[in-house]
């Protein structure tokens, strides 16, 4: 085993913000490994773009971070080259990749291999069934080309949450590989405004009544967050909730939200659903905390982010129950969970308004989110995996 900190390679294909969970995830993942003294993580990602608020993280760790400008096509690029150098100048104790799809990830992780370096993979969803179908073929090239081979000497496997790992294929050859669930770590700004303050700015932000009930959703405009099941709910519940809002905080494309405006419009909910766009910083938490509670009711979610941002905010979450977060937060007495059809998700928002002690919920939300997601809590998890894999001997350092 090593002596002194563990060395460990975080290597991602690219970080910006609208990468969506995947950036976010290896962000945070990132910052609370470097708060421990017992690693000395290094990050690997293509350089962000000029402007993308993830720069000032980055720019927090002078030194630990390479940007290779050029990605690989069949061949690994610039990014790939970075981490194999270092791997070869024996500056790495453990590689520790996320995502899947690309040249660089893979010729990495063989190198690492090469040198009996213990692999770790966070594919953030990509071996789920439902997404591995997509654009199957590409990745039957990419598993051909070296990505099956590097995946079939990986030391470990890590989901994000339980649904993850069971929902996803396992590869020929990858039944013996270590499966890990380690959350991803939940990163609320320490010099966060008070919520009271935040819901009055984030009121004024997007033009809604004080005493309006508001329902908010977070997240790309996309088939797969099934929107329209949330405006289908709106108009069941319409009466129940008079004056009720939907505020949309995200963006996607233009077809996809000028369907959701049409069907708002058949609805009659034209001025009822808020199409704020694509938010950041501040604004986000504005936009979190203008709302009264949150609502998730996507198809999938590997994990769930905006489901414990919203706990760690004091506001009850409303989830449909096939994600992966739903019976938690309604074992932690942070929400509700329901079945996917506009009836129960709109009495699922009814009930969530009309909790009788909301103070109570909000602090079980935040206590939740402090014991199971923090950066220490969720960093302490993975040190004790990369310390387990770096004492174990032979070149895949997988179970005994």
């Amino acid at each position: 085993m090593p002596a002194g900190p563990l060395r460990i390679a975080q290597l991602i294909q690219t970080v910006h913000a609208q990468g969506g969970g995947t950036s976010t995830a290896f962000l945070q993942i990132f910052q609370a490994l470097a708060a421990r003294p017992d690693l000395a993580p290094r990050a690997y990602a293509q350089a962000s773009p000029p402007g993308d608020p993830s720069l000032p993280i980055i720019a927090r760790y002078p030194g630990l971070w390479m940007t290779p400008a050029r990605a690989g096509g069949i061949f690994a690029g610039d990014l790939g080259k970075a981490v194999i150098a270092d791997i070869s100048a024996a500056r790495i104790d453990l590689l520790h990749i996320h995502g899947l799809w690309s040249s660089d990830l893979a010729a990495a992780a063989l190198a690492a291999q090469r040198r009996g370096i213990p692999v770790v993979w966070n594919p953030h969803g990509m071996l789920v069934e439902r997404a591995f179908r997509m654009k199957r073929l590409k990745k039957q090239i990419f598993l051909r080309m070296g990505l099956g081979r590097a995946l079939r000497g990986a030391s470990a496997l890590v989901f994000a949450s339980a649904v993850e790992r069971d929902t996803s294929v396992v590869l020929p050859g990858t039944g013996h590989i270590r499966r890990e669930v380690i959350p991803l770590p939940v990163d609320i700004p320490a010099d966060l405004t008070p919520p009271a303050q935040l819901r009055a700015e984030g009121r004024a932000r997007f033009n809604l009544p004080s005493d309006a009930p508001v329902i908010v959703f977070l997240g790309r405009l996309h088939p797969v967050k099934r929107i329209g099941l949330a405006i289908e709910a709106l108009a069941h519940t319409r009466n129940r909730l008079p004056g009720a809002r939907l505020l949309l905080l995200g963006s996607g494309d233009a077809e996809e939200e000028a369907g959701l405006r049409r069907l708002a419009s058949e609805r009659g909910l034209a001025d009822a659903v808020v199409f704020a766009g694509w938010l950041d910083g501040a604004d986000k938490w504005r936009g979190l905390a203008a709302g009264d509670c949150l609502t998730l009711q996507s198809m999938f979610e590997n994990f769930g982010y905006v489901a414990l941002e919203a706990a760690a905010m004091g506001r009850p979450v409303v989830m449909t129950d096939n994600l992966s977060l739903a019976q938690e937060a309604v074992k932690a007495g942070a929400g509700v969970a329901c079945a996917a059809e506009p009836a129960a998700l709109g009495e699922a928002w009814v009930k969530a308004l009309s909790l009788p002690d909301r103070a109570a919920v909000a602090a079980a939300g935040r206590a939740w989110v402090q014991r199971d997601f923090s950066a220490a809590a969720v960093a302490a998890r993975m040190a004790a995996l990369y310390h387990d894999l770096a004492a174990r001997p032979g070149p895949n350092r997988g179970p005994a």
